[in-house]
């Protein structure tokens, strides 16, 4: 979660403004007036649904970014920070302090035409101050099929485990690059089973590489 003194200065104001709100609403049903405490303990609940409601646009003028990051698509864990590469209103690119792998960021829904097929693309959507991604468009090379492994190859000694999509990895088979088409088709079991390039089985499950993508 990200959180800096601006948040936390917006954060103070709509919980003011809730207590506010609570003490005219009471005032206007004819209760007796709230102590400070019951008035702090239903103002702050008030100055959630204020900062829902009204800092969201806030957000958007300002371009401030929101409180929660999003989950990286390549590696799948959300960093502390993204490192900003190129940044022209309403698209930023920044790369995953993690992985250090590039993803395209937008704050309003683009044009279609304007969403990068090699990089996964994000929007930020209702709250924007919050912080929830729609997926606009993975990896071009994502787009394969998605049956995943057609046959049992006894000869591989690869590791079992999952691998992302994405990676790189060489044809049990006849050795030849491949790009993996998608997380489901890498999914490798203990009794060997692999996804091997189309030169050898009937199946485009991955893209073939004359050499490794910088």
């Amino acid at each position: 979660m990200r959180f800096s003194l601006i948040d936390l200065l917006i954060a103070i104001a709509c919980i003011v403004l809730g207590c506010f709100a609570v003490a005219g609403i009471v005032h206007m049903l004819g209760y007796e007036r709230l102590s400070q405490t019951r008035t702090e303990l239903f103002g702050v609940p008030a100055g959630i649904i204020i900062f829902l409601v009204f800092t969201p646009p806030i957000y958007q003028r300002f371009r401030l970014w929101p409180l929660f990051l999003p989950v990286c698509p390549h590696c799948k864990r959300r960093p502390p920070g993204y490192h900003v590469g190129e940044s022209r209103w309403p698209r930023v690119v920044v790369a995953c302090g993690h992985c250090k792998q590039t993803i395209e960021l937008w704050w309003s829904p683009p044009p279609s035409g304007d969403v990068s097929t090699t990089i996964p693309s994000l929007q930020l959507v209702w709250p924007h101050s919050i912080g929830r991604w729609r997926v606009l468009s993975r990896r071009r090379n994502d787009s394969f099929d998605t049956r995943g492994p057609f046959l049992v190859c006894e000869l591989t000694d690869l590791p079992e485990g999952r691998y992302p999509a994405g990676d790189v990895m060489n044809c049990p088979r006849c050795q030849r690059l491949i790009l993996l088409a998608n997380a489901d088709a890498a999914t490798w079991c203990n009794t060997g089973a692999v996804v091997i390039c189309p030169s050898c089985s009937d199946g485009q499950v991955g893209q073939i590489l004359d050499s490794v993508p910088s």
